[in-house]
Protein backbone atom coordinates (compact mmCIF):
# COMPACT_ATOMS: atom_id res chain seq x y z
CA UNK A 1 0.00 0.00 0.00
CA UNK A 2 2.66 2.76 0.83
CA UNK A 3 4.17 1.77 -2.48
CA UNK A 4 0.71 2.80 -4.13
CA UNK A 5 -0.17 5.85 -1.75
CA UNK A 6 3.75 6.76 -3.14
CA UNK A 7 3.44 6.41 -6.86
CA UNK A 8 0.03 8.29 -6.71
CA UNK A 9 1.00 11.09 -4.82
CA UNK A 10 4.56 11.64 -5.70
CA UNK A 11 4.26 14.25 -8.83
CA UNK A 12 1.25 16.28 -7.01
CA UNK A 13 3.73 16.30 -3.26
CA UNK A 14 6.46 17.58 -6.14
CA UNK A 15 4.61 19.84 -7.36
CA UNK A 16 3.47 21.36 -4.48
CA UNK A 17 6.64 21.71 -2.92
CA UNK A 18 8.06 23.60 -6.45
CA UNK A 19 5.02 25.96 -6.20
CA UNK A 20 5.82 26.37 -2.47
CA UNK A 21 9.44 27.73 -2.68
CA UNK A 22 10.15 30.94 -1.81
CA UNK A 23 13.09 32.42 -2.12
CA UNK A 24 14.66 28.49 -2.32
CA UNK A 25 12.74 27.59 0.66
CA UNK A 26 9.49 25.51 1.27
CA UNK A 27 6.98 27.03 2.66
CA UNK A 28 4.94 25.66 6.01
CA UNK A 29 2.11 25.35 4.29
CA UNK A 30 3.58 22.99 1.23
CA UNK A 31 4.40 20.60 3.88
CA UNK A 32 0.97 19.73 4.59
CA UNK A 33 0.91 16.97 1.72
CA UNK A 34 4.07 15.43 2.41
CA UNK A 35 3.32 15.47 6.55
CA UNK A 36 0.06 13.67 5.60
CA UNK A 37 1.78 11.12 4.14
CA UNK A 38 4.83 10.46 6.03
CA UNK A 39 1.96 10.12 9.14
CA UNK A 40 -0.35 7.50 7.32
CA UNK A 41 2.65 5.26 6.10
CA UNK A 42 4.31 5.95 9.19
CA UNK A 43 2.00 6.30 12.19
CA UNK A 44 2.82 8.55 15.08
CA UNK A 45 6.25 10.50 14.64
CA UNK A 46 8.22 12.79 17.28
CA UNK A 47 8.80 15.62 15.69
CA UNK A 48 12.25 14.94 15.60
CA UNK A 49 11.19 11.75 13.87
CA UNK A 50 9.11 14.19 11.10
CA UNK A 51 11.84 16.49 10.77
CA UNK A 52 14.59 13.38 9.66
CA UNK A 53 11.55 11.54 7.51
CA UNK A 54 11.14 14.62 5.69
CA UNK A 55 14.13 15.64 5.02
CA UNK A 56 14.82 11.91 4.00
CA UNK A 57 12.20 12.02 1.58
CA UNK A 58 13.02 15.48 0.15
CA UNK A 59 16.76 14.74 -0.70
CA UNK A 60 15.54 11.22 -1.69
CA UNK A 61 13.79 12.76 -4.27
CA UNK A 62 16.24 16.39 -5.19
CA UNK A 63 13.73 18.60 -3.92
CA UNK A 64 15.29 20.23 -0.72
CA UNK A 65 15.92 23.46 -1.65
CA UNK A 66 19.31 25.73 -0.92
CA UNK A 67 17.59 27.95 1.28
CA UNK A 68 16.12 24.78 3.76
CA UNK A 69 19.51 23.66 4.10
CA UNK A 70 20.68 26.81 5.27
CA UNK A 71 22.31 26.30 8.96
CA UNK A 72 20.12 29.31 11.32
CA UNK A 73 22.24 31.81 12.55
CA UNK A 74 23.37 30.79 16.32
CA UNK A 75 21.71 27.61 15.77
CA UNK A 76 23.07 23.97 15.00
CA UNK A 77 19.90 23.52 12.92
CA UNK A 78 18.47 24.26 9.37
CA UNK A 79 15.70 26.47 8.04
CA UNK A 80 13.57 23.03 6.81
CA UNK A 81 13.98 21.93 10.42
CA UNK A 82 12.61 25.27 11.78
CA UNK A 83 9.77 25.36 9.05
CA UNK A 84 8.84 21.85 10.38
CA UNK A 85 8.64 22.95 13.76
CA UNK A 86 6.93 25.39 12.62
CA UNK A 87 4.07 23.20 12.26
CA UNK A 88 3.77 22.85 16.22
CA UNK A 89 4.76 26.32 17.37
CA UNK A 90 2.00 27.85 15.04
CA UNK A 91 -0.67 25.59 16.21
CA UNK A 92 -2.87 27.97 17.59
CA UNK A 93 -3.31 29.89 14.13
CA UNK A 94 -5.93 29.09 11.52
CA UNK A 95 -4.72 27.32 8.54
CA UNK A 96 -2.29 25.22 10.41
CA UNK A 97 -2.86 21.44 10.30
CA UNK A 98 -2.85 21.07 14.07
CA UNK A 99 -5.17 24.09 14.75
CA UNK A 100 -7.47 22.51 11.44
CA UNK A 101 -8.15 18.75 12.87
CA UNK A 102 -6.07 17.06 10.33
CA UNK A 103 -3.40 16.12 12.90
CA UNK A 104 -2.98 15.91 16.42
CA UNK A 105 -0.27 17.22 18.77
CA UNK A 106 0.45 15.28 22.48
CA UNK A 107 2.75 17.34 24.08
CA UNK A 108 4.22 14.95 26.44
CA UNK A 109 5.94 13.23 24.39
CA UNK A 110 6.30 15.81 21.21
CA UNK A 111 4.55 13.44 18.92
CA UNK A 112 2.50 14.18 15.47
CA UNK A 113 -0.63 11.64 14.49
CA UNK A 114 -2.97 11.90 11.83
CA UNK A 115 -6.71 12.63 12.72
CA UNK A 116 -9.43 10.61 11.28
CA UNK A 117 -9.89 14.39 9.20
CA UNK A 118 -6.61 14.03 7.89
CA UNK A 119 -7.42 10.78 6.62
CA UNK A 120 -10.11 12.00 5.15
CA UNK A 121 -8.28 14.87 3.61
CA UNK A 122 -5.64 12.96 2.39
CA UNK A 123 -7.99 10.54 1.04
CA UNK A 124 -9.69 13.36 -1.23
CA UNK A 125 -6.01 14.44 -2.13
CA UNK A 126 -5.32 11.44 -3.74
CA UNK A 127 -8.63 11.48 -5.54
CA UNK A 128 -7.92 14.61 -6.99
CA UNK A 129 -4.29 13.77 -8.09
CA UNK A 130 -6.72 11.44 -10.39
CA UNK A 131 -8.32 13.97 -12.42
Amino acid sequence: MTFFIFKVCYNTIEENLKKGSYMNRISEKKLDSLVLYLLVTKGQLTTSQLIKSATEYLENQSLLMPGDKKILTGRKDTTFSQIVRNIVSHRDQSGNMIHEGLISYDSNNSSLAITLKGKEHFEKFIATSFK
